[in-house]
């Protein structure tokens, strides 16, 4: 429920920034460099272009199963001047926490499409081995969020209790076009 609302404040504030279509470069994708020994972690990140989709191609390893009770996921949103400079980004979301098993698994959310394409079946808890997943940013999906046109850096974090899990940074460009 807050996410919605958050997504609601976020729509009203960009209404006028946001007309028409809009297209989601995903830049680049990294692993945290502070948190070099998490469970967690991605290994591969490639991205190739046809006329309308990108596609995502990244694998991951697990090299831990951890358990449900008390996994977090935290989403922080930050968004920068277009050179993307660390220096030059504030935050527009902060610590935005669900639960991760709940949200990885829920139906009909911008990122459901990508959580279908992991190969083999995502589960949560992640079972220890390599996962991999391929999926198209396209019309839909990402592209519903109200976010105008700009570069952010999106910090996604999955930790419980006792220990950071994952950490992966991702740098988007949002592109609006009018209609």
């Amino acid at each position: 429920m807050r996410l919605y609302l958050m997504l609601a404040m976020f729509y009203i504030l960009s209404k006028n920034n946001i007309e028409g279509k809009k297209f989601i470069t995903l830049l680049n994708s990294v692993n945290c460099p502070e948190y070099p020994d998490v469970p967690y972690k991605m290994t591969s990140f490639k991205r190739s272009y046809n006329r309308k989709n990108q596609t995502v191609l990244r694998e991951f390893e697990i090299l831990e199963e951890v358990s449900p009770e008390g996994l977090i996921s935290i989403i922080d949103v930050l968004k920068c001047q277009p050179s993307g400079a660390p220096d030059t980004c504030e935050y527009i979301m902060k610590n935005y926490k669900a639960d991760f098993c709940e949200a990885m698994m829920a139906k009909g959310k911008p990122w459901s499409d990508l959580i279908e394409t992991i190969e083999p079946k995502a589960t949560c808890p992640l079972k220890v081995g390599h996962y991999r997943t391929e999926y198209a940013l396209k019309e839909g999906g990402f592209t519903i969020l109200p976010f105008p046109s700009g570069v952010y850096k999106v910090r996604f974090v999955v930790r419980n209790k006792e220990k950071m899990v994952w950490c992966l940074d991702n740098f988007t460009k949002v592109t609006s076009f009018a209609s």
